[in-house]
Formats: C-alpha cells, structure tokens, sequence
C-alpha cells in the first residue's frame, strides 16, 4: 500500500495515506513522512491524520512544519495529529495555533493541548473559553477538564453561566475531573 503514495492521481495517494493510519504500523511511517509535502493538499491532510494514528514520535517535527501550511485542513489535521502524539515539544507551537489561527483549527488546538495535559496550556485555553467561536470554548473547557489545573475552576464556572446548554455541558464536566482530581483518595475533603 506504501508504494501507492507515489502513484500519479492524488485520490489514490490521499486514500493510501488513510489506509496506511488505519492498519498502524512502524513500516507505514517513513513512505507518510514523505507524503507530509505532496503537492496535494488533499493526500497532506490524510497523511498527517494517518500519522496521528500510528503515533510514532518521528512524526513530531515534520508534523509541526504543516502548522505553517497555506491549507487549512492540513493544518487543522497536523495540529490533531501533533495532540494524539502527545508530545510536550508541541505545545507552543500548538498555543500559537490557537490564538492566531482559523476558528475550526483552533478548536482542534484546544482539543489538542488537552489530550497532551501540559500546564502551560492552562492561561491560553482560559481565554479561549471566550472565543468568538462556540467550537473553541467548547473545546477549551474540555482540555481545561483534562489537565485538570484548579486554576481554571472559577473561568470554568463563568462558562456555567453561558446561555449555550452545550458549553455548560462540557464546562460541568470538565469542573467535576477537576473537582475529581483534587478529591483525596478515600474521598475525604
């Protein structure tokens, strides 16, 4: 399937790119690698989503190269990718995506910096529960739940009081695992 990344029609190659992340495996990494910089965007994006996947840490820094790609869905797809490698080198990178990038890919960022559970997350995804976009401050709210730092107790309850029944899902739900992990074990306050 590898060799079907070099094949002339760019729907061939962006759907070998799909099928190399779905079967896994270290032998796929090095032919998607390349794959990162086809001229297509189309087989960009599925290569960086297949990389996500695998989850092989060589895919880190060809991956935060694509942050600067003219595509939005590469970018969008690199930023998921970089979030499932869970790689602390990614999130400053990742934290410049969010403020600065597109609504959809910032919420990826969002989603992202949660799956990677590094404090230095915690200020940026803060104000991003003010985002002009829903998808954003939904998405900060989860990561916010995911790191789980106290600090964003108070701007988690500020989200409670949002007009928008789907925030405040995701803002109470990100309160508890934050309320979760301060409990001590036994749950005694």
């Amino acid at each position: 399937i590898a060799g079907l990344l070099r094949d002339a029609d760019n729907g061939v190659r962006s759907s070998a790119a799909s099928v190399l992340g779905r079967l896994g495996g270290a032998e796929g990494v090095d032919p998607l690698l390349a794959a990162l910089f086809d001229d297509d965007p189309w087989v960009r994006r599925a290569s960086a989503e297949a990389l996500g996947r695998i989850g092989d840490p060589r895919a880190v820094q060809p991956l935060l190269q694509l942050l600067g790609d003219n595509d939005l869905g590469v970018r969008g797809n690199a930023v998921s990718a970089l979030g499932a490698l869970g790689d602390e080198t990614a999130v400053e990178p990742i934290l410049e995506a969010l403020k600065e990038d597109e609504g959809s890919v910032r919420g990826r960022a969002a989603s992202a910096l949660g799956r990677i559970h590094d404090n230095r997350a915690v200020e940026t995804l803060i104000e991003a529960l003010t985002d002009v976009e829903l998808r954003v401050r939904k998405a900060a709210a989860w990561a916010l739940g995911e790191i789980g730092e106290p600090e964003a107790e108070s701007p988690l309850l500020e989200a409670l009081e949002s007009n928008v029944a789907s925030l405040r899902a995701v803002a109470g739900e990100a309160l508890r695992k934050i309320k979760a992990g301060l409990t001590p074990l036994g749950g005694e306050e």
